[in-house]
């Protein structure tokens, strides 16, 4: 404890020098009670602007966030149905694909009876012709066929889309789509 006094005592001695300019303390002017009245109203008349701002930015926020959960809600509805619409084209290609591949395998099996009975290599060359040229014709028509039934099933599945898009963007829709989409035009 004694040293601490002494330090205490030494540093208490001890003149400390700095060239920065003295000032003496300025006394605070006692406000008068207009000035405190006037504080008061500017504070009240704040906390009111701020009141109204806040009610503003909060009624455009929710006019806003229905507006987007109302259209979200159309876009969910529009890829629902356009969804729907492509399993149905899809389901319709598969069954076409099947009856297809029965009618080839028939052909097939006819095609081998045919064969097995021919006469001569003329007559077997004329039957396996025949049945090369009538495979090619129809998985070309169905090729062709397919290809139609494609064209408009992405027409169907994207008219939904289009729908909710036109309703976001005004008539005109997404102005682009044409250009990537050329099959969404009829």
């Amino acid at each position: 404890m004694a040293t601490v006094t002494k330090k205490t005592t030494e540093h208490a001695d001890a003149t400390i020098t700095s060239n920065a300019p003295t000032t003496a303390a300025k006394k605070p002017e006692a406000k008068s009670a207009k000035s405190k009245h006037d504080g008061g109203e500017t504070a009240f008349m704040f906390a009111g602007a701020a009141r109204d701002q806040y009610e503003t930015l909060l009624s455009a926020f929710n006019e806003n966030a229905e507006e987007f959960q109302g259209r979200a809600r159309e876009a969910f509805d529009a890829s629902r149905e356009s969804f729907e619409t492509a399993r149905a084209h899809l389901q319709d290609a598969g069954a076409e694909m099947m009856d297809a591949a029965r009618q080839e395998m028939t052909d097939a099996v006819d095609f081998a009876s045919e064969i097995s009975r021919a006469k001569s290599v003329g007559e077997a060359l004329e039957i396996q012709r025949d049945y090369w040229t009538r495979l090619f014709e129809g998985r070309m028509e169905r090729t062709r066929s397919m290809a139609q039934a494609s064209v408009e099933a992405m027409r169907e599945t994207a008219e939904p889309i289009q729908r909710s898009m036109r309703a976001g963007f005004g008539d005109q829709g997404f102005a682009g789509m044409s250009a990537f989409f050329p099959f969404a035009k009829k």
